[in-house]
């Protein structure tokens, strides 16, 4: 089953203040865009997909990411941006920005895998032999750091 999180993201401007430390400044909080990830978890309980929403979730005095929404998909779902971005750009010359996704390993650690494929503009640069082919990395949520980096399926591990 996969579900999406949608989230929501804040900034507190008045916390760049150097004063605002001390009390004397009230926040100014500005929304920002959020993200999306989709979980693909054991099972149909969409309570898997709030246990994965703790974990790409925060607030503090300067930043908050929240939830927006939580929704059932199908296995092919890709959200409106990633849609957008391909519509814009049917034979890929920009750079493809895709969807967050998530996965629980055999360990128990929920995983997510993010990144892009590399445009065509960079089609006679350094990056030529790039082009087309996925770069990202591999965070494991659970623990709260990045595990591995990948280039074109070829893993390095952090």
């Amino acid at each position: 089953m996969k579900y999406v999180i949608e989230t929501q993201v804040r900034e507190n401007y008045a916390a760049h203040d150097e004063d605002y430390k001390h009390g004397v400044d009230q926040p100014y909080w500005k929304n920002k865009s959020g993200s999306t990830y989709i979980v693909e978890a054991p099972g149909e309980h969409i309570d898997v997909a709030y246990e994965v929403a703790d974990l790409v979730t925060s607030s503090n005095e300067m930043f908050e990411e929240t939830i927006f929404d939580v929704t059932a998909v199908e296995d092919d779902y890709e959200s409106e941006y990633v849609k957008d971005q391909k519509r814009y750009d049917p034979e890929g010359y920009d750079t493809l920005y895709l969807d967050n996704i998530i996965r629980q390993g055999k360990s128990g650690d929920w995983y997510m895998k993010r990144g892009y494929i590399v445009g065509g503009f960079q089609k006679g640069t350094e990056y030529d032999h790039l082009v087309g082919k996925f770069i990202g990395n591999i965070d494991n949520l659970t623990k709260g750091k990045c595990v591995m980096k990948v280039t074109d399926n070829k893993k390095e591990y952090i």
